[in-house]
């Protein structure tokens, strides 16, 4: 077993996965939303629009160029959030250590599994009824 502890995450590579994380996840949340809600306003607009002369709403190349700006802020704003997140924890861990992770390895392969698990040992357990700790009948219910 090996314990490795996480003293410090560095500032780079957190700029770089969580702004395209970020990015790509609000643009698709921006692109599926922003045409559920164009559908539904250009049907009502459609519906209502003759009687009450509702302008109709753009669509096409400006919402497109809207999700993107969207997206852009909102990867922007959570990757300085998560900026801030990362300097909290380096803080915390520098004064009182950092977060220890054990990690077990074991191979896939089947004889050395059976070779590096030990064999299920047969433990006493007591009967209540006699008091008796053979190991016999008393495990078939458990």
């Amino acid at each position: 077993m090996k314990t490795w502890e996480l003293r410090r995450i560095p500032f780079g590579p957190v700029v770089k996965v969580s702004f395209i994380v970020y990015f790509l996840l609000s643009l698709i949340l921006f692109l599926v939303y922003g045409t559920f809600v164009m559908s539904i306003l250009q049907s009502f607009t459609g519906f209502v629009g003759g009687e009450f002369d509702l302008p109709v709403i753009p669509g096409g190349l400006p919402l497109i160029l809207l999700g993107l700006f969207i997206s852009l802020m909102a990867a922007l704003f959570y990757t300085v959030l998560t900026l801030v997140a990362v300097l909290l924890y380096n803080a915390v861990a520098s004064i009182v250590g950092g977060v220890h992770l054990q990690f077990i390895a074991f191979d896939l392969d089947t004889e050395s599994a059976s070779k590096s698990v030990p064999a299920a040992t047969e433990v006493p357990v007591p009967d209540t009824r006699t008091g008796d700790s053979s190991t016999e009948e008393n495990q078939g219910g458990i």
